[in-house]
């Protein structure tokens, strides 16, 4: 089989932690060391990653706007292989075969645009971090409510891998995969501050609506160390990434307020999640019959987050006017959809 080159993105700040882990963790793939190619934008970290990251054959970017986003475009702006990936500084690889993987859908599937895989659990994770590996790509029990998860967007069964067909109203949010990069050269023309779910929504939108789902490729993911950690995530995202761009048309949609069902489901949990007692049970029943206790972590998890994004959107001006504006839509909800 011909190989191609593949480069890969490392986004890092202060990640003296991690980042010789990482980097130890893409050389050390079963994949030809000429065809990889390791570009890492760094964030001007103040401590020792970049005195670190020098003992790996990496090229080395600053981006002094300290913006993950406008990382990613740097990275690709200078990357040359064929195919390319973003792997940030609290992520490894899962295995040693981990491009052959990814690289197979692609291969037998020219108008496949990108691969794509989950989280699986390592046993340094935090219980919260594990707990959310419970869901392939990380969502909690109020994500699963507002987005699809890849088994929503299954096509056909492959050997190894799933055809999925996406649509601009049901894009599971897992944008950390393999990208042909001739396709994201038709999108990534400006160093404009977006997140990421926005490259995905305008591939989407674009018709490039065939994507590739690798259950057993995998990443590890360092994704929170506690639950205050992963309420100020929240809030920050929220605040950060969600309010700065809800107006723009290729925003990821994570809550449709013409969806009735989706809206009833969002009361429900918010009503059990401050009842408490109702969740309690609702998680029990799911720990007893997928005999997992991480699922009684559920509760607790599940108020963190409640109470973090309705924080995050009554203290903020934007968050305020989000809801008011969500609600008139909501009220105006012509009769076949209340």
């Amino acid at each position: 089989m011909h190989l191609p080159k593949i480069t890969c993105c490392v986004r890092t700040y202060n990640e003296e932690k991690r980042i010789a882990e990482c980097l130890r963790g893409i050389f050390g793939q079963n994949y030809p060391r000429q065809l990889l190619e390791v570009i890492l934008v760094d964030d001007i970290s103040t401590d020792k990653t970049i005195a670190i990251a020098e003992n790996f054959p990496v090229k080395i970017l600053i981006n002094e706007t300290g913006n993950a986003e406008i990382s990613l475009i740097r990275g690709f702006k200078e990357s040359t292989g064929t195919f390319f990936t973003v792997v940030d500084a609290d992520m490894f690889f899962r295995g040693k075969n981990w491009f052959q993987k990814m690289l197979k859908p692609l291969l037998e599937n020219p108008d496949i645009s990108a691969a794509f895989t989950g989280y699986y659990s390592h046993k340094r994770n935090s219980l919260i971090t594990k707990y959310l590996n419970l869901d392939s790509i990380q969502r909690d029990l109020v994500y699963q409510i507002f987005s699809p998860g890849f088994n929503e967007v299954i096509n056909e069964k492959k050997n190894g891998y799933y055809v999925c067909q996406y649509s601009v109203n049901k894009i599971p949010p897992q944008v950390h995969g393999l990208y042909r990069s001739s396709i994201l050269k038709k999108i990534l023309v400006n160093e404009i501050d977006y997140h990421d779910m926005i490259k995905l929504v305008i591939l989407v939108d674009k018709g490039y609506k065939k994507f590739a789902y690798v259950p057993q490729a995998g990443y590890y993911h360092f994704h929170v160390d506690s639950l205050l950690h992963l309420g100020k995530k929240r809030i920050r995202n929220i605040k950060e990434r969600y309010l700065d761009f809800y107006t723009n048309k290729n925003h990821y949609k994570w809550f449709d307020a013409s969806d009735s069902a989706r809206i009833k489901r969002t009361f429900f949990l918010i009503l059990a999640t401050y009842l408490i007692l109702p969740l309690c049970l609702f998680s029990l029943s799911r720990a007893l019959i997928r005999r997992n206790l991480l699922y009684l972590l559920e509760p607790a998890v599940t108020f963190v987050i409640v109470s973090a994004i309705l924080y995050a959107f009554l203290s903020d001006k934007r968050g305020r006017k989000f809801i008011i504006l969500q609600f008139a839509k909501i009220v105006h909800l012509p009769k076949g959809k209340s």
